[in-house]
């Protein structure tokens, strides 16, 4: 019997730990995207030399930045929700194999471990996940690692928003695309 728990509480391990990958995965390829689309906007602003009809394209910017960065933070917390849930199996695993059950009675069934693992991540989220994260010496240890990938995001916001007030803003200089159409009717022949 308790072979056939530990074989049960090792699947449910495994699944969780990975639905956690599957979330990391489908973070980096958002963030993949949303940057070679900041990318690709950026090159027609660019390319415009930020023209005031290139206005659209920075608040495109603005809301594709939004987006990545809202993704990001969600597949963040799901992936933390998943690994808090791994934890709780795994504690499960080791009480089974050493024999050292607390005095709760029976077991615990999968989906009240799943439902202690939740309750937990929900307590504690966005906090870092142990008390030696906590108290580590270094700064970059005591940081989350989604503040990292949310703020490549946050950069594709600033810069939208940079050049949206660059592109209104700027009165001094005449519209560049108008200057060019000008200058090639001169050299027209009539």
């Amino acid at each position: 019997m308790a072979l056939e728990r530990i074989d049960m509480l090792l699947k449910m391990y495994e699944e969780h730990a990975s639905q956690a990958q599957q979330n990391e995965n489908q973070r980096v390829l958002m963030t993949g995207i949303v940057l070679t689309m900041a990318g690709a906007v950026l090159s027609l602003i660019t390319f415009a030399k930020a023209a005031l009809y290139t206005w659209p394209l920075s608040l495109f910017l603005v809301g594709v930045g939004i987006y990545g960065w809202l993704f990001s933070e969600k597949h963040y917390e799901r992936n933390r929700l998943h690994t808090t849930i791994m934890r709780v199996y795994r504690d499960e695993i080791e009480n089974e194999m050493s024999g050292s059950r607390p005095n709760t009675g029976s077991p615990k069934t999968l989906a009240q471990l799943r439902e202690d693992g939740e309750r937990e991540h929900y307590d504690k989220y966005p906090g870092p996940q142990s008390e030696y994260q906590r108290k580590a010496k270094s700064w970059i240890a005591r940081q989350r690692l989604g503040l990292f990938w949310e703020g490549l995001h946050l950069g594709v916001v600033a810069i939208g928003l940079l050049l949206l007030l660059f592109i209104i803003y700027r009165r001094d200089k005449p519209d560049v695309v108008r200057a060019e159409v000008k200058t090639v009717q001169e050299f027209t022949p009539k």
